[in-house]
């Protein structure tokens, strides 16, 4: 018999698949990469904006793990090819 003062400490395992698709610099995820993004990641740069884990990952253009100009040149660049 378990007292009540007693804890049972248990893994379980759930099987758990996560369908995303996004490209790098489509920050609001609307499919298209274009000024929209390019001001969503200034305002995250600056502060304005607080994004979620999804957008900031899509903000680092350059996989550096910071969100900065480099990113901003790189989404302007993709936006006038």
């Amino acid at each position: 018999m378990i007292g009540s003062n007693s804890q049972i400490n248990q893994t379980v395992t759930i099987p758990v698949t996560l369908n995303f698709s996004a490209n790098y610099g489509d920050v609001n995820q609307d499919g298209i990469i274009d000024v929209l993004d390019l001001v969503r990641l200034v305002g995250i740069i600056l502060n304005n904006y607080n994004p979620t884990d999804i957008e900031y990952t899509l903000s680092d253009l350059n996989d550096d793990g910071i969100v900065d100009v480099l990113d901003i040149v790189t989404i302007v660049n993709i936006i006038l090819s």
